[in-house]
């Protein structure tokens, strides 16, 4: 079981985030391309899911306070963010 922490703003027009380990230091948006949309950011938040091999029957992602092991929830929740 492991929980990781995706931090996501909006700069210039372009959406970022990034998803890190809760016991690494936290994780700069910036270092990651701009999206151009919430829709992108959420896509690229689920590859970078995919990635690491999470899965929602023992690990959680928290965004905004909000700790997450339904990915599907997740998702909505970036999409729905205001930035």
């Amino acid at each position: 079981m492991a929980t990781y922490k995706f931090n996501a703003l909006q700069r210039f027009g372009k959406f970022h985030g990034d998803l890190f380990s809760v016991t690494d230091p936290a994780g700069d948006p910036l270092k990651n391309p701009g999206h151009d949309s919430a829709a992108a950011l959420s896509a690229f938040l689920q590859d970078q899911i995919e990635k690491l091999g999470l899965d929602e029957d023992g690990d959680a992602v928290i965004f905004r306070n909000n700790s997450y092991s339904d990915f599907a929830d997740l998702d909505r929740a970036v999409r729905m963010a205001t930035y």
